[in-house]
């Protein structure tokens, strides 16, 4: 069984072997490309069935040429460029064009297309949006509804107003004549989930994710290996997808399999694409993998490694996915502004079933109380992580005070609530700031609350996560009746269906529950905390 001397060999082997390089573009693209031009990079699983593999080389070319496009309709170093895309080789493209000409990449995921997508055009101030057909409509949305000035170029289709992302790309030239951006530079900017008031943008520098590249290793058991080929069923605009799967694998110089799952997940199929697609990496939740294991079919598979994100794996689906599908999984903690932060890994560390597991390499953390002192192991705080560790945020995006509020005094405070152990596992006890995580997705529930309450029978609501056996939590709306409404189950699926007008497809409840009264503070604040208790002690 691993100890935690196998653990601390593992750091020093991973900080070894992954030294920092100049810059995302070199490191991700162009070191490969002139090593190995012919390489797969992005291999493209189409939706009509044809797979288009793009080389290292082809990224290069075709990253050169869309810098071309973007610098020809005014984009400049420091811009913001919105990458509204599903998985597809168009975003690593866009990507990496923004990186040669110092534009800063935004990505967004494609479930934000009502008021998450349009805060995060407008808060970022995005010159280029980069999109596919089924979003483009909520982009000219936006566009018409504020008359932003932006360019707006769409991967497949036409719309009005939209450029042709490959057209433009066609006719561009291929000589790269830029500065190369690296350091102190902003690198990406990935916005929160909003879980305390509107979505904050998360500032990356490419020094800062480069001096991490050993924590995403973690992540994997490491990178690099000789037969590496990922794919993970979340969107490359999510943190972990874009942080802990695209740039990880890219950087290591291993394929990225691009693979536009249907939605809802379908367990049966998603099985079968690791199979045929010989997938050896993968990024997965413990909601899916619960749903993997009720498939009528277990292909074989070729999995090396495969990293759980959300919420604690459970021991009957360690056995599952060792017995099954054959492969040891490791488990990771962390935030927007900060992943990872832990990994458990019983390959190379003590088990801990159940816990965030031990820091990353270069990280170092700590439990505080609300004066940000350390605190004893086995007391429940805060868990702080130090600002040292590369991978944390440089700030937020034109929030000073925001930011001054998540870093002080050298120290992230996340908001987290937890304990260390005397073996140095971090354990999870809950949130101080009412989040909700459902499938995976961190969820806050002020603008969910801000939306069942004007509903014409809802006096008060409480929003919080229940459990469920299939999600983790469910977005659940507690909620007091106005006179003359009575509980019923056609007045539940009338609010659902009311919150699912506006709200996006991960934030709408789920379950509804009456109360006859619900509890508030003196200052008239809805008291969740107590609210979910309520439920919980009924069992």
């Amino acid at each position: 069984m691993a100890n935690l001397d196998d653990y601390k060999a593992t750091v020093d082997v991973l900080i070894k072997k992954h030294q920092p390089s100049r810059s995302l573009a070199y490191a991700c693209c162009d070191q490969h490309a002139a090593a190995k031009p012919s390489a797969p990079a992005i291999i493209h699983e189409m939706q009509d069935g044809r797979t288009r593999i793009y080389s290292f080389l082809d990224l290069r070319r075709l990253s050169i040429r869309f810098g071309h496009v973007l610098e020809a309709q005014g984009i400049k170093p420091g811009d913001r460029v919105a990458l509204f895309l599903g998985q597809g080789a168009e975003l690593p493209i866009a990507m990496i064009a923004c990186w040669r000409i110092g534009a800063i990449p935004v990505p967004i995921a494609t479930v934000f297309a009502g008021p998450g997508l349009e805060h995060r055009l407008a808060h970022s101030a995005c010159k280029g949006v980069v999109t596919e057909g089924v979003c483009a409509n909520a982009v000219q949305d936006y566009l018409d509804k504020t008359g932003a000035g932006l360019t707006l170029w769409l991967t497949d289709g036409t719309a009005a107003n939209a450029r042709s992302f490959w057209s433009d790309i066609e006719v561009a030239s291929e000589s790269a004549q830029w500065p190369e951006y690296g350091g102190s530079t902003p690198a990406f900017i990935i916005y929160t989930s909003g879980t305390t008031g509107k979505a904050k943008g998360a500032v990356h520098t490419h020094a800062g994710w480069l001096r991490g590249a050993p924590c995403i290793a973690m992540m994997h058991g490491d990178l690099g290996m000789e037969g590496d080929k990922a794919w993970g069923p979340a969107e490359w605009t999510w943190i972990a997808g874009f942080s802990g799967l695209l740039l990880g694998f890219l950087y290591a110089g291993s394929p990225v399999v691009a693979w536009k799952m249907p939605n809802p997940f379908d367990p049966g199929l998603v099985l079968d694409f690791l199979s045929r697609k010989e997938v050896r990496n993968t990024v997965l939740t413990p909601t899916m993998v619960r749903k993997m294991r009720t498939a009528s079919h277990q292909p074989k598979l070729s999995l090396r490694s495969l990293c759980s994100l959300g919420e604690p794996l459970t021991p009957d689906l360690y056995d599952y996915l060792k017995n099954t599908l054959g492969v040891t999984a490791a488990e990771s903690y962390g935030l927007t502004e900060c992943a990872p932060v832990t990994v458990l890994h019983t390959g190379f560390m003590p088990e801990g079933f159940g816990s965030l597991g031990l820091p990353v390499p270069l990280a170092e953390m700590k439990v505080v109380d609300e004066d940000g002192q350390q605190i004893a192991d086995g007391e429940i705080g805060e868990i702080a992580v130090s600002q040292n560790h590369p991978m944390t945020f440089s700030g937020y995006w034109d929030a000073p005070e925001a930011t001054k509020e998540k870093l002080r005094n050298g120290w992230l405070h996340t908001g987290d609530l937890g304990y260390r152990d005397d073996r140095g596992l971090f354990w999870y006890s809950g949130r101080n700031d009412d989040m909700i995580k459902s499938s995976g997705y961190r969820i806050g529930p002020t603008e969910i609350e801000a939306r069942v309450a004007t509903h014409a029978a809802v006096d008060t609501v409480a929003v919080v996560g229940l459990p469920d056996k299939t999600r983790g939590q469910v977005v659940s709306a507690v909620i007091k009746l106005k006179a003359g409404f009575v509980p019923s189950e056609e007045l539940s699926n009338s609010i659902i269906a009311y919150c699912k007008e506006t709200l996006e497809r991960h934030e709408y409840p789920r379950r509804i529950e009456f109360m006859d009264d619900i509890p508030i503070t003196v200052t008239g604040k809805v008291m969740r905390k107590v609210v979910k208790e309520s439920f919980l002690a009924k069992g």
